[in-house]
C-alpha cells in the first residue's frame, strides 16, 4: 500500500513545515505495526492477510442503567466545556461538546450509573460562556435530549451563559442481569432524521427482543453515525437481526420528516453488507 503526501510546504523552520504522518494501519481490528513520516512523496506499507485474522476482545457490556445526554454548541472562540453531575455526585468533571447545533448535530454522552428506584436529580453545568456582542460571536451548550435506557425523557435545555442546567427524572425498580460472557458482537451503525424528536427503535435476534427500546440521534444528512453492540451467544447456523421502527412522523416535506436508516451491521467484525432506510413505522430483517 501506498500513501501519497500531496502538498508539502517548508519555510525554512521545523515549525513552519507541513508534514503527514501514518501513524498507525489496521487490518480488520489487528494493528499491523506500521507508521511513517513523510516529509514529501511517497510511503510504502507492506503487509500480509493471513488466513485468520483474530478478532479484537469482546467488550463486556456496561453493568447498570444507561443514561445517554445529546449535546450540541455554538462555539466561538473554542468549544463549550461543560460538567454532569447526578444526584450531587460529580460523574463528568469537564467535558467538551464538538457537535454544532446551527448545523444540526449532536454529541452524544452515555453514563451508566446503577440507579435505585425513585427520583434523580441531574445537572450539567456549563463552565466556559463567552460573548462577542453578537449572535454570530457567542458560545452556548445546549441539552437536546436525555434518555435513560433507550427511553426519551422529553428533557432539553439551552444554556446561553455560565450555569446549571437541572433535569428531574424516576427511575423503575432496577434489574441487573449478570454479565455473562458472549462469543458475538452484533456492531450495528444507525442514522436519523429527527423531525420533532429521535426515532426510537427495538432490535430482535431470531424473533427475541434484545434489551429495551433505543433511540438514534446521530444525523443521517450530516453523515454522522452512531454504534449499538449486540452481545450474544449464536449457534452455529442461520439467524435473523429484525430492527423495528416504531414513532414515524411527517410534516409533508423532505425537512420536516422522522425516519431511521440502518447503515451497517456488522459480526465480530467482518461487514455483513447489511443496510435499510426505514421511512416508515416498521421492520427492517437482515440474516446472517
Amino acid at each position: 500500500m501506498v500513501v501519497t503526501f500531496t502538498n508539502d510546504a517548508w519555510g525554512g523552520t521545523p515549525s513552519t513545515d507541513r508534514n503527514l504522518y501514518v501513524d498507525a494501519l489496521l487490518l480488520n481490528g489487528v494493528d499491523l505495526g506500521k507508521h511513517a513520516v513523510l516529509m514529501s512523496g511517497d510511503a510504502g506499507l507492506s503487509f500480509e492477510k493471513t488466513a485468520i485474522i483474530v478478532p479484537p476482545p469482546v467488550p463486556v457490556p456496561p453493568v447498570g442503567d444507561t443514561l445517554r445526554l445529546s449535546l450540541s454548541e455554538d462555539a466561538w472562540q473554542g468549544d463549550a466545556h461543560y460538567r454532569v453531575t447526578l444526584d450531587g455526585v460529580v460523574l463528568v468533571a469537564d467535558a467538551v461538546a464538538t457537535a454544532s447545533h446551527a448545523a444540526g448535530a449532536h454529541d452524544l454522552l452515555d453514563l451508566h450509573p446503577v440507579l435505585a428506584a425513585g427520583p434523580h436529580s441531574l445537572v450539567v453545568s456549563f463552565n466556559n460562556d463567552a460573548w462577542g456582542g453578537t449572535a454570530a460571536t457567542d458560545r452556548n451548550l445546549y441539552v437536546d435530549a436525555i434518555s435513560l435506557n433507550g427511553l426519551d425523557l422529553g428533557k432539553q435545555a439551552t444554556l446561553e451563559r455560565t450555569g446549571d442546567a437541572s433535569f428531574t427524572f424516576t427511575s423503575a425498580a432496577a434489574v441487573i442481569v449478570p454479565v455473562v460472557a458472549a462469543n458475538d458482537t452484533l456492531h450495528i451503525g444507525l442514522s436519523a432524521d429527527s423531525w420533532q424528536g429521535d426515532p426510537r427503535f427495538l432490535i430482535f435476534i431470531d424473533g427475541k427482543q434484545v434489551g429495551l427500546e433505543h433511540s438514534a440521534a446521530a444525523s443521517h444528512a450530516a453523515g454522522q453515525v452512531e454504534f449499538l453492540d449486540v452481545l450474544a451467544a449464536h449457534t452455529a447456523g442461520a439467524h435473523e437481526l429484525d430492527v423495528r421502527f416504531n414513532n414515524d412522523a411527517w410534516g409533508g416535506t423532505a425537512a420536516t420528516d422522522r425516519n431511521l436508516y440502518v447503515d451497517s451491521v456488522a459480526l465480530n467484525g467482518v461487514d455483513l453488507h447489511a443496510h435499510a432506510a426505514l421511512l416508515s413505522a416498521g421492520d427492517a430483517v437482515f440474516a446472517f
